[in-house]
């Protein structure tokens, strides 16, 4: 005869709730992890093939030059007609295809690895003494919003696939390319902050969609984008807000110091409508499964904050607004 006063038992009951749930943690991580090594396997496998036919590819049509070689040629010249070659390659799969992601990659990282050695590091303290034409900036502004585009579709048309299954594909391409040690870290280090904000951004714009009625998403183009608005958001008094979107508290201090430094410099004030801010969100708000969009809990946390940073940029008096540290 069980013989358990209510303590006892529900003490009892919680270590086994315990341990189950500790077994089940134990079992989902493996079963991930297992699940991350089968899609890594999947997307580098399908990374060779494309290799191989873009390839094959360049010779039949006679667009290679004699001495591309299985590392694509160490010219920017020539990875630049490999880059068009898998972009041509590309645009002959469908969605989701496999080999999509590594040839859309492939298309990209030429273009993508000579604006980041040619623009300067906004990260170094000195990189206002650097200085590029307007002309060449525009330029490689625009191919680092084009392979940032470009990573935002992959994530978009396949939500569950990890950061580092990327980062990994990014490192095979880049040694294919012929880069060099430095180059190669340059890239993966490079393309891992673009990845933190990207997720940062897709967990912004669901907290954009859960906005009460009177807030409107405004369409942005590169152009908007090259200027920092990542959203805009049309408000209930009908004033438009763009949103510069950050992955930490300290890179939107940082921006907001370099933003200010440059109106400064321009004798220019910085428009109220123009703001800048950290998602909100931490690891913890991101699941295994979903890395790119945070839970449902977390967007309802975040949600009164952005609700009345959008409010007090647009200048409305006539909805309350809590108080904003």
């Amino acid at each position: 005869m069980l013989r358990l006063t209510f303590g006892k038992f529900y003490a009892n009951v919680q270590t086994v709730q315990k341990q189950f749930k500790k077994t089940n943690m134990h079992r989902n991580h493996n079963k991930y992890q297992g699940h991350d090594r089968t899609s890594q396997t999947r997307y580098l496998d399908a990374f060779q093939h494309t290799h191989t036919a873009v390839r094959r590819n360049l010779h039949m049509a006679k667009h290679a030059a004699s001495h591309v070689t299985g590392t694509f040629g160490a010219s920017h010249e020539d990875r630049q007609v490999f880059a068009r070659a898998a972009g041509d390659f590309a645009s002959n799969l469908s969605s989701n295809d496999p080999r999509m992601i590594s040839s859309r990659l492939m298309a990209q990282l030429p273009d993508y690895v000579h604006a980041i050695q040619t623009l300067p590091d906004k990260r170094d303290p000195n990189h206002h003494v650097r200085r590029i034409s307007k002309e060449e900036r525009k330029r490689e502004v625009a191919k680092t919003i084009s392979y940032n585009n470009t990573l935002r579709d992959i994530i978009n048309y396949n939500p569950q696939l990890q950061p580092n299954t990327l980062l990994k594909l990014v490192s095979a391409i880049t040694m294919r390319y012929g880069y060099s040690n430095k180059e190669r870290e340059q890239v993966i280090e490079r393309t891992r902050g673009d990845l933190k904000g990207l997720q940062h951004e897709l967990a912004f714009e669901s907290v954009l969609c859960y906005l009460p009625e009177g807030f409107e998403m405004v369409e942005t183009t590169d152009q908007d984008d090259a200027h920092g608005a990542d959203y805009m958001v049309r408000c209930p008094n009908n004033t438009i807000v763009s949103i510069d979107v950050k992955a930490t508290a300290r890179l939107q201090d940082e921006a907001r110091e370099r933003k200010a430094y440059w109106a400064s410099n321009h004798n220019q004030a910085i428009p109220k409508n123009e703001i800048i801010l950290h998602s909100g969100f931490e690891r913890d708000d991101f699941e295994r499964q979903n890395p790119w969009r945070p839970t449902h809990d977390a967007i309802m946390r975040v949600l009164p904050d952005v609700e009345a940073q959008l409010l007090h940029a647009s200048g409305d008096t006539s909805h309350p607004v809590k108080a904003i540290v």
